[in-house]
Formats: structure tokens, sequence, C-alpha cells
């Protein structure tokens, strides 16, 4: 999955931890600081990603999970889209959903252009590379696959502040694990959201 070089456990240490502790420190700072609005809160999702993705990226620039996936994967990525909307629909929080789409009608038209960015393209691409194209196979070099995916998917919880994704986390990093390519999970990602997104426009607005 990498040809970086993890022997020096300090250096592992250090760049892990503190990539976490910023990943936690930004979400607490946006907590207090930032309006209770919906754009607001997934930009600081799309700034905390790829910020944690920086300093991981600066300790470890040889990770290698930018790899071209093969046809039959990103199929499979497309289903696995398809297939946790329709289970989302079926278990799905409609009063949830309703808040997102009164929330998105509240904004102007340049703010649901950049929501809907934001939710379809910005959100994903920054997460994946984070979560699943440094974090995991970082720490899975020098600690296993399942502590790398546990550990990227607490984070990844954290992140959503909802269970709801656990099982979506896992399935992802499966992905990425067979395909060696975290251009897989970034598809399923991102054609997850964007159905999610036209799915609920069309049943609530």
């Amino acid at each position: 999955m990498s040809t970086i070089s993890i022997a020096n456990g300090k250096r592992f240490l250090f760049a892990i931890g503190s990539s976490i502790i910023v990943f936690v420190l930004i979400i607490v700072i946006g907590g207090l600081t930032l309006p209770n609005n919906e754009i607001a809160w997934k930009a600081l999702g799309v700034f905390d990603a790829l910020t944690c993705s920086a300093i991981l990226a600066a300790w470890f620039p040889g990770v290698n999970t930018f790899n071209k996936p093969s046809m039959k994967i990103i199929i499979i990525a497309l289903i696995v889209a398809v297939g946790f909307n329709y289970i989302n629909h079926l278990v799905g929080n409609i009063v949830s959903e309703k808040q997102y789409i009164n929330e998105f009608n509240s904004f102007n038209v340049y703010g649901r252009v950049l929501y809907i960015l934001i939710v379809c393209l910005f959100a994903p691409i920054s997460e994946e590379i984070y979560f699943r194209g440094l974090l995991f196979p970082i720490v899975s070099l020098r600690l296993g696959a399942p502590v790398g995916a546990i550990l990227s998917a607490i984070l990844f919880v954290l992140a959503h502040m909802s269970f709801d994704v656990v099982f979506m986390t896992i399935v992802y990093t499966c992905l990425v694990y067979r395909s060696k390519s975290v251009f897989t999970s970034m598809f399923a990602h991102i054609s997850y959201n964007t159905i999610w997104m036209i799915r609920v426009l069309i049943l609530h607005s």
C-alpha cells in the first residue's frame, strides 16, 4: 500500500498524535466559535481534514494510496453508494432530512450552490484523503490494518458526530484496502453524498 518508512517509532507517534490533536482541537474551537450553520460546519470539516492531511503528508511524503483503480472496483464502489442510499431511505431519519432541507432552503442561491459543492465534492474528497488515503495506511504499516481501520473509523465518526456512519466507514476502508487506491472510497463517498442530496431534495422540497 505504501513505500514509506515508519521504523522511527517516535516519529510515527508524533506525526499521528499531532494530527489527531489538531483534528480534535479544530472541532472543539469550531464548536465554540462558529454559528449554528450547516455551511460553516461543513466548511470547517473540509478545513480540518485538509489541515490534518497536510500534517501527515509532511511527515510521510511517500504514502502511495493514490493509485488508479480498476473499472471493476469503481463499479463496486458505485453499487456500494447506491446500496447505502437505499438502506438510508428505508431506515433514514425523516425529521433530520427535513431539517437539512429547511436550512438548505433558508440559504440564498450562492449559499445553496456552496452547500451542494461542499457536501457532494469538497467534503468527500478531503475526508477520504485524510481518513483513508493517509491515516489508515500509515497506521496500518506500523500497527496493522485492523488498528488503522479502527482509528480512522473513530475519527470519521467523531467528525460526523454520528454512529450512523460506522458501517459506511468500514466498507470504505475495505474498498481502499482491496484496491490499494483511495480513489475507490472517494468515488463511493462522492456518489453516496450526491445521490443522497438529490433524493432528499426531491422527497422533501
